[in-house]
């Protein structure tokens, strides 16, 4: 049940209760603004979160780069069943 809530109905479900936050923060801002029109805003750091976002995607595509899978010129064995029991598969 942890898995399918971790793996499945967190991710989709997490946009939505994103927005919804940003949806009340800035109903809560904009009420505010209009009681007090010369009250400064709190401007979007568009610039910060779009560099941040393409750095994490960077690192993570060189972890996985680094940290991950075989060499590319391996050999790749197949689980195999032998005398009863299986033999689990690899490369090398």
């Amino acid at each position: 049940m942890t898995r399918i809530l971790l793996t499945i109905v967190l991710p989709l479900l997490a946009p939505a209760i994103l927005y919804g936050v940003w949806f009340l923060l800035a109903r809560r801002q904009a009420a505010a603004r209009a009681a007090d029109p010369d009250a400064p805003g709190v401007r979007m750091p568009w610039m910060a979160l779009f560099l941040s976002g393409a750095a994490l995607a960077a690192a993570s595509l060189v972890w996985m780069a680094v940290m991950g899978g075989e060499a590319p010129w391996g050999d790749h064995r197949p689980p195999a069943l032998r005398d009863g029991t299986v033999v689990p598969g690899g490369s090398g």
